[in-house]
């Protein structure tokens, strides 16, 4: 199945994910992306969150240049040489952590990956463009949404996680420099899914 063939969108929830405003209506969170972000990958968890690497080399592991986790480079370039050999240019690369506010959902309905979130409930949404537009409208900002793809090279994005995360069959709706807040949404958003 390729990305825009994909229809389905649920939400796994835990005992405070506010399961009754997805179905009836009321207050949701908006969840800060750095929340998601530990120094090892577990459930929801990731070791890369919030991570933007736009380079054609990895700055990490760079045999000249090499930058430690949690460095803010924009822009940056570099050619050179090492023992006579020429060494892969780097042009404007970027190595950044970004915040913003993110919805995630997922592809799939299973009970092994509701376990797997380490939540307990689920329910799918009814209209993924229409919960964009509300919750815009009330943050007076645009926000992202799409598949995050999955990819096992260096390069993130809030839309490019590290394959190790492809299990998850991600779903985003992302809000750029906002943390933790809360939204209304109507009636009818969500339904209830037995998993």
């Amino acid at each position: 199945m390729n990305r825009s063939e994909r229809k389905d969108y649920y939400r796994y929830l835990g005992p405070e994910s506010y399961e009754d405003a997805w179905i009836n209506g009321g207050k949701i969170r908006l969840t800060a992306i750095s929340t998601y972000k530990r120094a090892e990958r577990k459930g929801i968890y990731t070791i890369d969150e919030g991570l933007i690497h736009d380079s054609t080399e990895d700055l990490y592991n760079h045999p000249i240049v090499k930058f430690q986790r949690g460095a803010q480079v924009k822009s940056f370039s570099f050619t050179g040489s090492l023992n006579g050999k020429e060494l892969p240019k780097i042009v404007n690369a970027k190595l950044i952590h970004e915040g913003g506010a993110v919805l995630c959902f997922s592809s799939e309905l299973s009970s092994e990956l509701m376990h797997r979130f380490e939540k307990t409930r689920c329910i799918k949404i009814n209209d993924m463009a229409g919960l964009l537009k509300i919750i815009d409208g009330q943050l007076k900002t645009k926000g992202q949404m799409g598949w995050c793809e999955y990819t096992k090279n260096w390069q993130r994005h809030h839309f490019l996680k590290s394959d190790e995360d492809a299990w998850q069959k991600e779903f985003r709706l992302f809000w750029k420099n906002l943390g933790n807040t809360f939204v209304e949404i109507p009636p009818g958003v969500g339904t209830e899914m037995t998993v």
